[in-house]
């Protein structure tokens, strides 16, 4: 398993026909069943991750928390006990750059040019943060 986060960004539209390698997030590198019991949990956790870098991007940080949300609650899909640690991985990098995006939020709502137009956001990702934190093993 790898975790590759210095993987260039990609702007494209967040669909299956635009997905290939480039935007893989989550990888498998040395797996005792060679991925067989998770190919395709794994291909929804990426699909849901590049969605959500999408919409960060685009600044729709809505949709990004909530594909963030799915990509994390997809991993608990992943029950075989060879998959465990890589489950626990993906969840902990996906939780990571949730709360990236809850301090990029919060930072709009601080200093000399403070805004409320992300506040809705803001409050959706605390709450989510907040219920994926009682869910990490």
């Amino acid at each position: 398993m790898k975790i590759d986060k210095n993987k260039p960004k990609k702007s494209f539209a967040p669909n299956k026909a635009n997905q290939h390698n480039e935007s893989i997030k989550f990888e498998l590198i040395s797996c005792p069943l060679n991925g067989k019991s998770c190919k395709k949990h794994l291909t929804s956790i990426n699909q849901n991750y590049t969605e959500s870098d999408f919409y960060h991007q685009s600044k729709e940080y809505q949709k990004s928390i909530k594909a963030l949300n799915n990509a994390f609650l997809k991993t608990f899909e992943l029950r075989e006990d060879s998959c465990a640690n890589c489950a626990k991985a993906f969840r902990y990098a996906i939780f990571e750059t949730l709360e990236n995006i809850h301090l990029e939020l919060q930072s709009f709502s601080n200093g000399l040019f403070k805004t409320n137009q992300y506040q809705s956001s803001y409050i959706l990702a605390d709450n989510i943060l907040h219920n994926l934190a009682k869910k990490i093993d």
